[in-house]
């Protein structure tokens, strides 16, 4: 049977083997920002294409990308978009400015039955898509923590006061 010594060195060989197979995985699957978001540039749906030519003053969204920096020193961009209901000609028309929060696993434009509530109504409707959600930065599904998530809500929430400083600006979700 096996020595001492040749049983440590096995019990070595596979702490070795198996802190190899893990530091690989969580390299290739594990959480942080993905350098190669796909979801960014992936084509509108068609149903998305109806809803803008339909309740989105000229069919146009206004998107952008807000820059944020982690804890870990890497920088995630955040997918935003501003939709102006299709029956104004200006922003100042508006009534006010709904921030929208999606949910987990969700995006920003994914609850367009109600965001045509809210532009019927004269509402601009600004959303922004969380950290590996949507067409934003990170790992699908994942986002490092819930501070990162409010902090991300309060600086987008902080740039359309600072877009629109006449404006009210309400919260939802």
């Amino acid at each position: 049977m096996w020595g001492i010594s040749g049983a440590l060195y096995a019990l070595f060989t596979l702490a070795i083997f198996f802190s190899v197979v893990l530091a690989t995985l969580i390299t290739l699957f594990g959480p942080g920002i993905d350098p190669q978001n796909t979801r960014r540039g992936a084509p509108h749906t068609s149903s998305h294409q109806q809803f803008l030519l339909s309740h989105i003053h000229s069919g146009y969204e206004e998107t952008g990308l807000l820059e944020r920096s982690r804890p870990n020193g890497q920088r995630v961009r955040l997918f935003y978009r501003f939709w102006l209901p299709k029956h104004l000609t200006n922003e100042r028309d508006a009534k006010a400015i709904v921030v929208v929060l999606h949910g987990v696993n969700s995006h920003s434009a994914r609850n367009n039955s109600f965001m045509v509530e809210v532009l019927q109504h004269g509402f601009q409707v600004a959303g922004i898509d969380h950290e590996g959600m949507g067409r934003s930065d990170g790992r699908h599904g994942f986002f490092s923590s819930v501070d990162m998530l409010v902090d991300d809500a309060i600086a987008f929430v902080d740039m359309v006061k600072a877009k629109y400083p006449r404006k009210k600006v309400f919260l939802l979700g």
